[in-house]
């Protein structure tokens, strides 16, 4: 393709040295078809030549379109800047640029311009324009473009509906988004995913599967966004059922040879059931075995705890050839070596994240962190842990865990004590921890302290299990205060035979 577009440019200039400007625009689209932005400034160069700049709106328009997809959105605002005459095309054309480039408020900016110097706006812009307020979260200034489109009477205009579903539906207006839904005259594919989008996005994971039964009892085709949406509500739901529905469904189309995303979700939704069977016969299956469907099928494995089963798969895959460069991934196979206890293994892939310069990735260091804790390495996961930019809850209660097995009890509470004093989330298992050093150091007053903070934050009263209770009267026993212990045990939601 790029041959015959540098062929038909030396055509051009050796045959006139004013093509006809179609000839132009037609170059200018082979360019964004193959992302070319050096053919793509030949090409500009060539117009500049002419005086189609100045006379011709199309010319305009297709330059700053082929800049914005080939990448270069200053040079597309700078051809912008330099034409006589914007029109709705050319507004329109910068507008859609930056939306796709997530310059989500400069294309906002393009509008307010466009109102001001009193273009009409039609369906396209305001298309735009609502994806704009999406990536912005902007449920108010949507809900204004709302208002404009259905004076203009644009509302019942299918494309503009979906993308009204859309935009309520990211902006978290669940209701607006099922009310503009239900007032479209005709629904295609288009809409019925927005709208199924909308319920799984706010896990209303049933309504989301209903809809999707509707749109099927309908005749409306899904596409492969369509089973994705379908099967994240069978996850959801934990519907191994209505799981293999679907995969019958998707078995009657070609999207399992055609959408590798389409076969790594079948996957996933497997594993997330508990189906490991299941997961591994449609990964087998699967035409290409990519890094998604492999992070996918290790995941499974390590969700049901199968350690072994998970780093077996992780050393086929490379002896396949694929290199683990997911982050995800790396994370998951450290996760199966904390299952197994396989510190070797996690040491040899800590130096594959050093290598890959992921070890600053959250879910990598956190996950690294709670390896070395628990195979006993605590000043190797101390030292993470230090360097950790965003620390969460995971990787605060891997190291009070990790201090506390060792026997390390002020340590433990030490960290503790640091994890509230920087305002994190406590969960239950941090706050457990703390009760049984309490318990070992035989300090009750940190203990009060304790049992106050869980009183005060509502632990007591979702002790389904008894475990909180337990370890606070054990605490309490302990440490010699029985009227506390007795007060305790008068009180927790289940007094079994360990309380």
């Amino acid at each position: 393709m790029v041959i015959l577009l540098l062929s038909y440019l030396m055509k051009l200039k050796m045959l006139s040295p004013y093509p006809n400007f179609k000839a132009f625009l037609a170059l200018l689209r082979a360019c964004i078809k193959i992302k070319d932005l050096e053919k793509g400034c030949e090409i500009h160069a060539e117009i500049a030549r002419t005086m189609f700049l100045q006379t011709n709106i199309y010319i305009g328009s297709s330059l700053v379109d082929m800049y914005l997809k080939c990448g270069s959105v200053s040079k597309a605002q700078e051809v912008f800047d330099g034409l006589p005459d914007r029109n709705i095309v050319t507004w329109t054309a910068l507008m859609s640029g930056y939306v796709e480039h997530g310059a989500f408020e400069e294309a906002f900016h393009c509008m307010t311009k466009m109102r001001q110097n009193g273009l009409y706006l039609d369906a396209v812009t305001f298309s735009c324009g609502l994806k704009a307020c999406s990536g912005m979260g902007s449920s108010r200034d949507g809900y204004d473009m709302h208002v404009e489109i259905v004076k203009k009477g644009f509302e019942m205009d299918l494309f503009i509906g979906s993308t009204l579903v859309d935009m309520y539906a990211k902006c978290g207006c669940f209701m607006e988004a099922q009310g503009v839904f239900v007032r479209l005259q005709s629904r295609n594919v288009v809409s019925w995913n927005a709208i199924i989008g909308a319920y799984i996005q706010h896990e209303f994971c049933e309504e989301g599967f209903s809809c999707f039964k509707q749109m099927c009892h309908e005749g409306v085709c899904p596409i492969g966004s369509t089973f994705i949406y379908s099967l994240k509500a069978c996850g959801g739901m934990g519907d191994i059922r209505k799981v293999s529905e679907v995969h019958a469904l998707i078995v009657g189309t070609c999207l399992l040879q055609e959408n590798d995303f389409i076969g790594s979700t079948l996957v996933d939704m497997y594993a997330t059931c508990g189906m490991l069977r299941e997961a591994q016969d449609v990964f087998d299956r699967l035409p290409v075995q990519n890094l998604v469907s492999w992070t996918a099928l290790l995941s499974g494995y390590v969700g049901q705890s199968l350690g072994q089963e998970a780093i077996h798969y992780f050393e086929r895959m490379q002896d396949e050839g694929l290199i683990a460069s997911d982050a995800v991934l790396l994370a998951c196979i450290l996760g199966a070596c904390i299952i197994i206890g396989n510190l070797p293994d996690g040491q040899r892939i800590h130096a594959e994240i050093m290598q890959k310069g992921l070890e600053t990735n959250v879910v990598v260091a956190n996950t690294m962190v709670d390896m070395y804790a628990k195979c006993g390495l605590l000043l190797d996961a101390q030292k993470i842990f230090d360097e950790v930019q965003e620390k969460t809850v995971v990787s605060w209660t891997s190291l009070i865990n990790g201090y506390m097995k060792l026997g390390f009890y002020e340590e433990s509470l030490g960290s503790f004590h640091q994890m509230q004093e920087e305002g994190n989330y406590m969960d239950s298992s941090a706050f457990i921890c703390s009760i049984k050093a309490c318990s070992i150091l035989v300090d009750i007053h940190k203990g009060q302290r304790v049992h106050g903070d869980i009183i005060r934050l509502g632990f007591l009263e979702i002790d389904n299990c008894g475990i909180m209770g337990s370890s606070l009267l054990n605490m309490y026993v302990k440490c010699g205060h029985i009227c506390e212990a007795q007060h305790v045990f008068d009180n927790i939601l289940i007094q079994d035979v360990v309380s």
